[in-house]
């Protein structure tokens, strides 16, 4: 499973739009950005604490959990285990905001 191409931060609409389309911009975007109820998208400081790890293995302040209407929790009725990101998938991000989210 991938975020990109999946028809949703990469629409225009998104107000993230953060679609491959400019590397720079979608780079920016992740380590600047705070959002509004979860926090830094990517906190270097805290790399447990990025916006970005949070909603990908779980709900965040209200936020459903990424993907987005995909990824339900266990005792859910629609839970898919293969529509969530994997574990490994969100340690290597992890990993990578934990090493200063370099380019």
């Amino acid at each position: 499973m991938s975020c990109y191409g999946s028809s949703c931060h990469d629409l225009n609409e998104h107000p993230l739009h953060l679609g491959v389309d400019d590397p720079a911009k979608l780079y920016t975007t992740l380590t600047t950005f705070t959002t509004t109820t979860c926090g830094k998208l990517v906190n270097t400081a805290n790399p447990a604490d990025s916006a970005l790890i949070k909603l990908l293995q779980a709900d965040c302040n209200g936020v459903m959990r990424m993907p987005y209407g995909k990824c339900f929790a266990p005792s859910d009725p629609f839970y898919d285990p293969d529509a969530c990101i994997s574990p490994d998938k969100i340690a290597q991000i992890q990993a990578w905001i934990a090493a200063g989210a370099p380019k």
